[in-house]
């Protein structure tokens, strides 16, 4: 109209939008169930080949340890109440304006919810839930490749926090591989693996930290400090999926701390911490993408 068109980044995108409010139900159904319909369970104790621990028995979490039960809870609450209303407020956003900013969010809340329900799905004992939680990962991993997609051409604006952003982008990197490093090598002789695992065959959290996150940190760090444009935008992103996950995360150690009587302080502090760090500069970030 007038001659003029109307940028590619600032259409409506309706698909990008159902797809992000149907993910948005399903982790909110998936944390309602998990939360408050887990069914009657007690605990027995049940010999492992690293010694004896104590599981669930019945519900739908059979055969998981109380404290790693716990965990998960903490992280629903975060992903119910937090998480959740975002997504359907940008699936809103999308369907009727699209935009970068709109996009670059809905990128990082895709990527949260598929490291959230591809952890439970490899990291629970296998149960009812695990078909939802492999389907709500799926979505997730559909629409985080599509949101990035349409995000590429963005361009970094004078306000974008480059510094900040990689002294963020360092930190994160610098606790995860210290804190699960140290915890990896703490679990190594077998007298300790046991309570390391918390009930578990093996780390979930850490490995995909470890081998997901900590990579793409350093990778967009090196991409900021050389002003690679592409470093910028994928930045953004990282960092909208680090403030929901710091704060879940810390959510994760508080509960897990009241179930077992041991206050992890510092791990709390320092996830949340983290989380209040990334939400700062990805605000920033996505205020100045053009």
């Amino acid at each position: 109209m007038n001659g003029i068109e109307k940028p590619t980044s600032a259409r409506p995108r309706p698909g990008l939008a159902g797809l992000l409010a149907l993910t948005a139900l399903g982790a909110a159904a998936c944390a309602i169930v998990g939360i408050w319909f887990r069914g009657e369970a007690g605990t027995r104790t049940v010999e492992t080949l690293y010694g004896p621990v104590e599981v669930i028995v019945g519900g739908l979490y059979q055969g998981n340890s109380p404290a790693l039960v716990a965990e998960g809870i903490g992280w629903d609450y975060v992903t119910l109440f937090l998480v959740v209303p975002a997504m359907l407020v940008l699936s809103v956003l999308l369907g009727k304006h699209g935009g970068m900013r709109v996009q670059v969010a809905t990128g990082g809340l895709f990527f949260y919810c598929l490291y959230q329900y591809f952890q439970y799905a490899i990291g629970y004992a296998f149960g009812p839930l695990t078909p939802a939680f492999i389907a709500v990962a799926g979505g997730a991993m559909l629409g985080f490749v599509w949101s990035l997609g349409t995000i590429l051409d963005a361009r970094p604006g004078p306000g974008y926090p480059r510094r900040a952003m990689v002294a963020v982008l360092a930190f994160l990197l610098l606790v995860m591989v210290g804190m699960w490093g140290a915890r990896i090598a703490g679990a190594l002789p077998q007298a300790n693996r046991q309570a390391a695992l918390l009930g578990g065959t093996t780390m979930p959290v850490q490995v995909m930290d470890l081998v997901l996150l900590c990579p793409l940190c350093l990778f967009f760090t090196v991409l900021l400090l050389r002003r690679v444009r592409l470093g910028f935008v994928l930045a953004a992103v990282l960092t909208v999926k680090g403030s929901a996950l710091g704060l879940a995360v810390g959510a994760m150690v508080l509960t897990a701390s009241l179930t077992t009587g041991e206050l992890q302080l510092v791990p709390i502090v320092l996830f949340f911490g983290m989380g209040a760090a990334c939400a700062t500069v990805s605000v920033l970030a996505i205020r100045s993408l053009n």
